[in-house]
């Protein structure tokens, strides 16, 4: 009682109490130096996704990915963290309209990451990796919470744009969609192959 105590290297403060039977000790405050590490990589965007996997991953399900829309806007307006609460976020489907039986078109944005719930913020947490609208359509892929704890950010993200336009292709939740080297599972390759159309 009276003397002062420190941790780590902070401040010393003064005890006010102290319980020898649970070795516990009160004091006044407490003053702990630390470092905090924000390990986001905030060179990621803008960038467009990988589809470098998507030619092989469809070829099964009979469907030939063709990119002809364009990167035609670098410009997205940017959302640090997407909200949990749904998938709208600042898409720029400007193609959408064009989506219909007999010419199908998906749409994917390469975007930052989920709500800090769901970012792997610490690496402990359970992340989201991509989302798509069900009904209106439209997937994004969280280029930051793939490059987080992963070996091999290429390959998952790869993976991760088959996963979520596949989710759109075969217009349904179910999961899993794909395997870790973007082979779409039995159940998800008859969805794809009996839809009308992409979402929505």
């Amino acid at each position: 009682m009276g003397g002062t105590f420190s941790v780590g290297g902070g401040g010393n403060v003064s005890i006010v109490a102290a319980n020898g039977g649970v070795f516990q000790l009160t004091t006044s405050a407490l003053n702990i130096p630390c470092t905090l590490k924000d390990d986001d990589d905030n060179t990621l965007l803008p960038k467009a996704p990988d589809t470098s996997a998507m030619a092989p991953a469809y070829q099964p399900a009979y469907v030939v990915p063709v990119y002809d829309v364009g990167d035609n806007n670098m410009s997205v307006p940017f959302v640090l963290n997407v909200p949990n609460g749904g998938t709208v976020a600042a898409q720029d489907w400007d193609s959408k309209s064009l989506n219909s039986n007999d010419f199908w078109v998906a749409y994917v944005l390469e975007a930052f990451q989920r709500a800090f719930d769901r970012d792997r913020d610490p690496d402990t947490e359970v992340v989201t990796l991509g989302v798509t609208a069900n009904p209106d359509g439209g997937s994004l892929s969280f280029i930051e919470a793939i490059r987080d704890g992963t070996s091999n950010p290429v390959v998952r993200e790869q993976n991760n744009i088959v996963h979520e336009t596949g989710h759109a292709v075969g217009r349904s939740g179910d999961e899993p969609v794909t395997d870790e080297a973007s082979n779409f599972n039995a159940n998800y390759l008859e969805h794809i192959r009996s839809a009308a159309r992409p979402l929505p």
